[in-house]
C-alpha cells in the first residue's frame, strides 16, 4: 500500500503540479529500472512518503484503503452466503512479489521488497515512530475485519533510558486508543542482522517478527532478511 501512496504523491507532484515529466518519460525511467535516470530517481525519492505525519501522503493512504475495502466488502460470496472481509496485513509476500515487480515512481528499484502490510516503505519513516503513529491512525480500521499490521524496528539501547520505556508504553497505549489493530516489533540493530546472514551457525537461534508470524532469521529468504534489515531503526519516540 506503502509504495502506491508514495508512487501516486511522486506523479501528482512532478506531473500534475510541476510538470517536470511526462508519463511516456516516466515509463521509460521506469522500464529502465533508472539506469540513466538516477537524478529522477533521487527527486522521485525526495517527495514526500507516507508514515511521516504528513496529510498530503496520509490522507491518499486513507482513501485509497476506503476505496480497496469498498470493493471488497461489495462482493457477495456463492450463493450469497456471506462477504469477504478485508485484511492488511503481506505475512512474507511483500518481500517474495517485489522480487517480482518492476520499479515504481516512488523511487524503489526492481526486484526490491514492496512495503509490508501497514507499514511505511522501507527506510521512508524518517520523522519517528509516534510520526508513523499520527500517520497510520488517520485510517478507519473499522473495515479491516480480518486484520491490520504495522511492523516497526527499535535499537536494543533504545530501552537503556527509564524515559525511553515509559515514552514506548505511551506509544503503544495511543496507537490502540486511537484505533490501531495489531502492532508487531523487533528490538534488534541492521549490524547483528547483517552479521547473522554471513555467520548463519553462530546466529541460528535469532527469532525475528516478519509480518504476521516470527521466524528464525537464518532460515528466510534472502528477500526477506534484506527486507527487514532496511526497515527504519527507531532510535528516538
Amino acid at each position: 500500500m506503502a509504495n502506491t501512496v508514495d508512487s501516486l504523491e511522486a506523479i501528482e507532484n512532478i506531473i500534475f503540479k510541476e510538470k517536470k515529466l511526462t508519463f511516456d518519460e516516466l515509463r521509460c525511467a521506469l522500464r529502465a529500472n533508472y539506469a540513466g535516470y538516477e537524478d529522477l530517481r533521487d527527486k522521485m525519492l525526495g517527495y514526500s512518503k507516507y508514515g511521516n505525519d504528513i496529510d498530503t501522503v496520509d490522507y491518499k493512504m486513507r482513501d485509497l484503503m476506503e476505496f480497496f475495502s469498498e470493493k471488497v466488502h461489495s462482493k457477495k460470496l456463492i450463493k450469497d452466503r456471506g462477504t469477504y472481509r478485508v485484511g492488511f496485513y503481506s505475512v512474507m509476500h511483500h518481500a517474495l512479489l517485489g522480487a517480482k515487480t518492476s520499479a515504481s515512481p516512488d523511487g524503489r528499484l526492481a526486484g526490491k521488497a514492496l512495503a509490508n502490510s501497514l507499514s511505511p516503505s522501507q527506510g521512508m519513516d524518517v520523522n519517528g515512530p509516534t510520526a508513523v503513529i499520527n500517520s497510520i491512525n488517520k485510517i478507519s480500521m473499522d473495515y479491516m475485519g480480518n486484520g491490520g499490521v504495522l511492523d516497526m524496528k527499535f535499537l536494543p539501547s533504545f530501552f537503556d533510558k527509564k524515559s525511553h520505556r515509559v515514552a514506548f508504553r505511551y506509544l503503544i497505549e495511543t496507537y490502540f486508543e486511537e484505533g490501531g489493530l495489531e502492532l508487531q516489533l523487533n528490538v534488534i540493530d541492521r549490524e547483528t542482522l547483517i552479521l547473522a546472514q554471513r555467520e548463519t551457525e553462530k546466529y541460528k537461534n535469532l527469532v525475528v517478527r516478519v509480518s504476521g508470524y516470527s521466524a528464525y532469521f537464518v532460515n528466510l529468504d534472502r528477500e526477506l532478511q534484506d527486507e527487514i534489515i532496511l526497515r527504519t531503526q527507531n532510535a528516538e519516540i
